[in-house]
């Protein structure tokens, strides 16, 4: 009894916008393999990861930046304390998703926000990440295509090691 109000207390936590400090309460809950009340039908990795991930699409699909989301602290942090967690695949697909769509933000990570998205997609092909992914690809190649001299069919490095073909 008192491992499920601990595990619903963590869930409370998500539901109050507190991530770290659910996240802090879901590393020992996970380490002990606590289990939800009964009224939750998924495992506790699985609820963690819809229930954060599901509002942060949620505000991000609404354009309310004002709302409170995990920052991606928390979300490197989820994906670390589930990584060993059964779940299903479209649970981490989501998971990536939202690690890439929040990575996508900063100008800095966009390697790595592609690296998600792509994570993303490989789990789950119908995650809804192929219209950034196709963004990023014309916006790679487009900077790529702009250095390069009139040639046809000339084979041109893409973003980050992959291979565009640009044709003249």
């Amino acid at each position: 009894m008192a491992d499920e109000v601990f595990t619903r207390t963590l869930v409370w936590h998500i539901d109050a916008g507190l991530y770290t400090e659910a996240l802090h309460m879901a590393e020992y809950a996970i380490q002990f393999n606590l289990p939800l009340p009964d009224n939750y039908n998924r495992t506790l990795a699985t609820v963690l990861v819809d229930e954060i991930c599901d509002w942060s699409l949620a505000v991000k699909a609404s354009g309310k930046e004002d709302e409170v989301t995990a920052s991606l602290d928390d979300l490197l942090k989820l994906e670390r304390i589930t990584a060993q967690s059964d779940m299903p695949d479209g649970a981490r697909a989501k998971l990536y998703k939202v690690i890439g769509l929040t990575l996508k933000n900063d100008d800095k990570q966009q390697t790595l926000a592609l690296e998600y998205l792509q994570k993303a997609i490989l789990i789950d092909k119908d995650i809804g990440v192929k219209k950034e992914l196709n963004s990023y690809y014309g916006q790679c190649v487009s900077k790529k295509t702009k250095r390069l001299k009139n040639s046809n069919n000339r084979v041109a490095p893409a973003c980050h090691g992959g291979t565009a073909i640009i044709k003249g």
